[in-house]
C-alpha cells in the first residue's frame, strides 16, 4: 500500500467546511459564470470548440450518451459565455470569436403541449412552427439587443426584419426593442390558445409568419444593416433535441436542410434521441455529409486515450482548486491527483494485494485449495481425474501446488492444473512440472507456463482470490474510475461525488493529507455504477429486454470470469454477426448502446473460423462493480445468434441460464462439455448484486 503521502504544500490548507465539489454533475444546472469557470480543454489541436467548428457553414449534430459533455460545450459557444470571455462586451466577443452563439435548450419548450387534444397533426406542425418562429426570434433579439445599440430605431433594419410578416401587424412597430415586445405578445397568445384548446375544443392560433422568416430573417437583416455584425455567423445552438417527438424533429431537420446564410445550427441529442432524419420536404432527408456532419463526442473522447485521461485530470483539478486557501495551481494540482486515494502498490507477486490470504488462513486450509480437494475427491470417484485413482493422492496433489508465502502464485499453479486437467493430462504428473516452474518464477521471475498465464490473467486471478475468500473487489484509484468514464465525463464526477461523500460519512477528509480510504472508494464505487443502471431506465418493453440483456450478460462473463479455466481474461466484451440476428433482436441491441449500456467497438473481431469480422460489444465499465467484472476490455467472447437472441428474449430466462451452464461446465472441473442448468433459485434482484454481497 502506498504510504508517506503530502498531497498539500505546506502553506496551504483547506477552505473550511467546504461543499462536496463533484455535487453539481448536470451543466444545465451551472449559471453561465459557472460554465466559464468550471470549462475545461481537452489537449489537442483546436480543442473541443475544434471539435465543434462554430464558425463552418455546415450543420452539426453532437451527439453522445448522457454526461458526455454536450451541454456544456454548447453553452460555452452561447453568447452569455462568449460576454464573459471578453469584459461582458459580446461585440469584442463576435469579432474576436467569430461567431455569435445562440443558445437554446428545447426542453422549455415543453414539446408535450404542440400534440394531440383532439386537433390533427397538421394543425400542430403549423402552430409548432409557427411557435419555434416566434420564440428563437424573441431569444435572437434579447441576445443581440446591446449590439444593435444606436440602430435600435433604424428604419431600414426594422423593414427588412419585418418583411416576413403576412399581414400589417409589424407596421406601427418603431424600434428593433418594439419587435421583440411584438414577438412576445403574439408567443403569449399562441400560448392562451394552446394551453386551453383540450378544453375550448379549438385552437384558435392565427399565423401571420412565413416559416424561416424570422429564424434566417432576422440574422440576414442584421448582417446587412449593421456594421460589426457583417459577415458574421450566427450559430443556432439547439439543445436537448431528444425532447422533441418525431414531428417535431422533421420541423427542425427542415431548417437544417433549407438554412440560409449567415444562420447555421449546432443541434445536441443524445444518442438514443434522434428519431427520424426525414424534413418536410417532400418526405426527403438529411444526409450527413452532405447537409449536416456529427460529432459523436463520447466516441471521440473514447478514442483519445491518454489525452482523454489528461482532460480528466484537468476537470478534476478545476473542481478542487478553489478547495484550498491560498487556491491552489490547477496544472500544477492534476499532476498529483492520484495521490489524494489510497491504492495498491504492484509487484510481479501482488504482494500488498495478497497478503490478506496469508493473514486470514494462517491456521486454516486456504479456499481455494479446500475447494480443489473437494472437486479431486469427487472426481476420482467418477473417474474424471486423469491420472488419478485414489483419495490419498489429493492431498500430495495439493501440497505440489502450494507457495505459502505466494497467493497469487499458488493461484496460477492452479490454473496451470485445471488447463491440463481440460486436457485429459494426467495430474499427478502434471502438478510436478507446474512445482519445477513456480519454483524458478518466484526465484527468477520468470518461467515460461507462469509468464504467460501471469500476463493474461493476473488480475482475473486476483478477483477470484478475493472472491474465494470473502473479500470485497478492488475498484480503486483515479486510473480505474478514469475508465470506468467510458468517454462520459460525468460519470467520473459521479463517482467522485458518491466517493467524496463516503469519505465524509466515515470521519475523513477527501483531497487533503489524508488519502481517501479503500473502504470510501468501494463504497462510492458501488453507489455510483447502481446509479448508473437505475439511470438508464430505457422506457418501453424494447428497454426492459434490453437491461435484461445486459443482466444476462454480465452474469454469464462473471460465471466465465470466476470458472476454473476462463476462457478469456479480462472478459467483458462479446462479438456476434450482427447481420445474422433477427430485427428485434438488432433493435434491443442497438437500443442498448443508445443508452451506453453497451459500448460498440469500433472495428469489431475477426471471427475465428470463416475470418468475417463480427460486431462487438463492451459492458460499460460503470457497470462492472455490479458483476465483479474488471473495467478494462482484453478478451472477447464469440456468441451466436441464438445466444445473443436468448439473452435479449423477454421470457428466455430458463434457456439462457442453460447457454450459461453450457459455457461454464466448459471451463469448470471435470470439464463436461454440456450441463445441467441449475435448479437453486434466483435473486430476487438478478444482476444487481453477487449473492455474496446480500
Amino acid at each position: 500500500m502506498v504510504s508517506d503521502f503530502q498531497a498539500i504544500p505546506e502553506g496551504e490548507a483547506l477552505a473550511s467546511s467546504p461543499a462536496n465539489p463533484f455535487a453539481v454533475t448536470k451543466a444545465v444546472d451551472f449559471t453561465d459564470q459557472e460554465i466559464q469557470s468550471f470549462w475545461v480543454d481537452i489537449p489537442i489541436e483546436g480543442g473541443l470548440l475544434g471539435l465543434a467548428r462554430p464558425r463552418a457553414p455546415m450543420p452539426m449534430l453532437i451527439t453522445g450518451g448522457k454526461g458526455s459533455g454536450k451541454t456544456h460545450l454548447m453553452r460555452y459557444m452561447s453568447a452569455s459565455a462568449q460576454k464573459l470571455r471578453h469584459g461582458n462586451d459580446l461585440g469584442a466577443a463576435i469579432t474576436a470569436d467569430g461567431y455569435l452563439g445562440v443558445y437554446v435548450r428545447l426542453s422549455g419548450l415543453n414539446a408535450s403541449r404542440f400534440r394531440g387534444k383532439q386537433q390533427s397533426n397538421e394543425a400542430w406542425e403549423d402552430v409548432f412552427a409557427y411557435y419555434m418562429e416566434l420564440w428563437i426570434g424573441q431569444h435572437l433579439l434579447t441576445v443581440i439587443h446591446d449590439t444593435i445599440g444606436k440602430q435600435d430605431g433604424d428604419a431600414e433594419l426594422l423593414r427588412e426584419l419585418t418583411q416576413g410578416f403576412t399581414d400589417d401587424s409589424a407596421a406601427a412597430i418603431g424600434t428593433v426593442s418594439g419587435l421583440s415586445t411584438h414577438l412576445n405578445m403574439l408567443q403569449r397568445s399562441v400560448d392562451h390558445a394552446v394551453n386551453n384548446s383540450s378544453l375550448s375544443g379549438s385552437l384558435e392560433v392565427e399565423v401571420n409568419l412565413n416559416r424561416g422568416s424570422l429564424i434566417f430573417g432576422i440574422p440576414r437583416a442584421l448582417s446587412n444593416q449593421i456594421q460589426r455584425l457583417r459577415n458574421c455567423p450566427f450559430l443556432y445552438l439547439f439543445d436537448e433535441f431528444e425532447n422533441l417527438d418525431k414531428a417535431q424533429q422533421k420541423y427542425i431537420n427542415t431548417l437544417v436542410r433549407e438554412k440560409e446564410p449567415p444562420a447555421s445550427f449546432r443541434i445536441g441529442a443524445r444518442s438514443y434521441g434522434i428519431r427520424t432524419y426525414a424534413t418536410l420536404s417532400a418526405q426527403e432527408e438529411i444526409k450527413e455529409g452532405s447537409e449536416f456532419e456529427r460529432l459523436r463526442l463520447d466516441d471521440k473522447f473514447r478514442k483519445k486515450g491518454q489525452t482523454y485521461s489528461a482532460f480528466l485530470h484537468r476537470l478534476i483539478a478545476r473542481r478542487l482548486e478553489q478547495r484550498f486557501v491560498p487556491p491552489v495551481d490547477p496544472t500544477a494540482l492534476q499532476q498529483r491527483l492520484e495521490d489524494f486515494f489510497e491504492d495498491w502498490e504492484r509487484d510481479s507477486f501482488l504482494t500488498a494485494e495478497t497478503q490478506f490470504v496469508i493473514d486470514n488462513f494462517r491456521d486454516t486450509e486456504r479456499p481455494y485449495f479446500d475447494r480443489l480437494k473437494k472437486k479431486l475427491a469427487a472426481s476420482i470417484q467418477a473417474q474424471t481425474a486423469p491420472g488419478l485413482s485414489s483419495i490419498d493422492q489429493v492431498d500430495q496433489v495439493v501440497e505440489t501446488l502450494r507457495v505459502p508465502d505466494k497467493p497469487l502464485v499458488e493461484k496460477i499453479n492452479l490454473f496451470l492444473l485445471f488447463r491440463a486437467w481440460s486436457r485429459g493430462k494426467p495430474l499427478e504428473q502434471e502438478c510436478k512440472v507446474i512445482q519445477q516452474q513456480a519454483s524458478l518464477f518466484v526465484s527468477k521471475g520468470s518461467a515460461p507456463r507462469h509468464d504467460k498465464v501471469a500476463a493474461k490473467f493476473k488480475l482475473d486471478l486476483l478477483a477470484q482470490l478475493l472472491r474465494e475468500c470473502g473479500q470485497k473487489q478492488h475498484y480503486y484509484g483515479l486510473d480505474t474510475f478514469i475508465g470506468m468514464s467510458a468517454g462520459l465525463p460525468r460519470n467520473l464526477l459521479v463517482i467522485l461525488k458518491h466517493v467524496f461523500s463516503w469519505a465524509e460519512f466515515l470521519g475523513e477528509s477527501p483531497f487533503s493529507s489524508q488519502r481517501i480510504s479503500f473502504r470510501a472508494q468501494e463504497r462510492g464505487v458501488l453507489d455510483a455504477s447502481q446509479w448508473f443502471l437505475a439511470d438508464a431506465r430505457i422506457p418501453g418493453p424494447t428497454g426492459t429486454a434490453a437491461r435484461r440483456g445486459v443482466e444476462r450478460l454480465g452474469t454469464l462473463f462473471r460465471e466465465i470470469r470466476f470458472s476454473d479455466k476462463p476462457s478469456e481474461c479480462s472478459l467483458a466484451t462479446f462479438s456476434v454477426c450482427k447481420s445474422d440476428l433477427d430485427s428485434r433482436t438488432r433493435t434491443v441491441l442497438d437500443k442498448a448502446c443508445e443508452w451506453s449500456l453497451l459500448l460498440e467497438v469500433v472495428g469489431g473481431q475477426k471471427d475465428k473460423n470463416s475470418k468475417r469480422v463480427d460486431d462487438k460489444y463492451q459492458i460499460n465499465p460503470m457497470l462492472a462493480p455490479i458483476w465483479q467484472l474488471p473495467t478494462s476490455r482484453r478478451g472477447t467472447i464469440a456468441l451466436s445468434p441464438r445466444e445473443v437472441t436468448l439473452a435479449f428474449e423477454q421470457d428466455s430466462t430458463g434457456d439462457f441460464d442453460q447457454v450459461v451452464a453450457n459455457r461454464v461446465a466448459r471451463m469448470n472441473a471435470p470439464f463436461k462439455r454440456t450441463a445441467v442448468r441449475p435448479t437453486e433459485p434466483r435473486p430476487a434482484q438478478v444482476g444487481l448484486f453477487d449473492p455474496d454481497d446480500t
